[in-house]
């Protein structure tokens, strides 16, 4: 899977789910204290990207998610 693809989908959830536009979030972003995200968004999120790219990522991995970065060096490894 093309990395930049997952990046690009993870940004684009991101958008959606905090409502800022696409431009003002990188992978340096914190779900939470810069996207304003809540525990139901993450959960969202998470199953969005379970769903896109039929993977599973576990709640341990889940529960140290805090960047952009983070999301995507996860689902990136749960689909090698």
């Amino acid at each position: 899977m093309n990395e930049k693809y997952v990046l690009d989908l993870v940004l684009l959830i991101a958008s959606k789910l905090s409502k800022q536009p696409l431009i003002e979030i990188s992978v340096e972003s914190r779900l939470r204290e810069d996207l304003g995200l809540d525990s139901f968004d993450l959960v969202e999120m998470i199953n969005d990207l379970e769903f896109e790219f039929r993977i599973t990522i576990p709640d341990c991995e889940i529960e140290k998610i805090k960047t952009i970065q983070d999301v995507k060096v996860i689902v990136n490894n749960q689909i090698a």
